[in-house]
């Protein structure tokens, strides 16, 4: 299957491994998987420490 950007096939994203799992097509940052990463991402943020 070639990739595509926009995948119009229904993918449960929740349930798909971080890496190599099926094409999700759009980002989304409504819903998040891994919250330990949002908050280590909240935490460098209220240190100043933005990535580049």
């Amino acid at each position: 299957m070639a990739k595509t950007v926009f995948n119009t096939t229904k993918v449960d994203w929740m349930k798909q491994p971080m890496f190599f799992g099926e094409d999700m097509a759009i980002q989304r940052y409504d819903d998040i998987k891994y919250p330990q990463f949002d908050k280590l991402n909240q935490t460098m943020l209220k240190r100043k420490m933005k990535p580049t």
